[in-house]
């Protein structure tokens, strides 16, 4: 059983900020699957889906604590169902990432992204990570927390279906390997 975790902040004011990508890709997995909507489990603290994606039982999942506590609804999921950290994929934006590039890699550290420090303090390093990348050249103006708190801009925004699901087919490939290789791909919709 594979847990993927999409990280992101709970809210409409978040939805559609550069830090919910995570969110978005798990949204596109679950649709693409037949999966059912993602629902609100408090004893999780995370909306959760479970299915079968090519042969694999999975948990979808969104944790609603906010992005730099999402170590908690991960352990809470990773404890009651008795997942190995190695099976948790995480998915989640990165700023140091040019937009349009998804690096997949199992294992590492946080560079600096809060959800995914909470989420180390909770697993170790040891768990498999697609980081889609966000950053453009307004980055350099702006502070990171305030860039990824940002909305796409329009550009970037007309591109982003295409590439959540690309993003998202990768995971699926990922998926039926079984394996996690470093690798960066270009995502970007010519």
């Amino acid at each position: 059983m594979k847990l993927i975790i999409g990280l992101g902040n709970a809210g409409e004011a978040y939805r559609y900020t550069r830090h919910n990508i995570g969110f978005r890709i798990i949204n596109q997995l679950a649709g693409d699957a037949g999966l059912p909507e993602a629902k609100l489990n408090d004893k999780f603290k995370a909306c959760i889906t479970e299915g079968t994606l090519v042969g694999q039982k999975v948990i979808l999942a969104k944790p609603t604590t906010m992005m730099n506590l999402s170590g908690q609804a991960v352990q809470l999921l990773v404890q009651f169902y008795k997942i190995d950290p190695s099976d948790v994929w995480v998915v989640y934006d990165e700023a140091d990432l040019g937009f349009g590039k998804l690096r997949v890699r199992q294992g590492g550290a946080s560079a600096g992204h809060n959800g995914i420090k909470s989420v180390i303090e909770v697993l170790g390093e040891n768990f498999g990570r697609f980081r889609f990348g966000v950053r453009n050249e307004h980055f350099v103006v702006q502070p990171t927390d305030a860039f990824v708190l940002s909305k796409f801009t329009a550009n970037e925004a007309e591109q982003l279906p295409a590439m959540i699901e690309s993003a998202a087919h990768q995971v699926l490939s990922h998926l039926e390997t079984g394996e996690l290789v470093d690798t960066t791909y270009d995502i970007l919709a010519k």
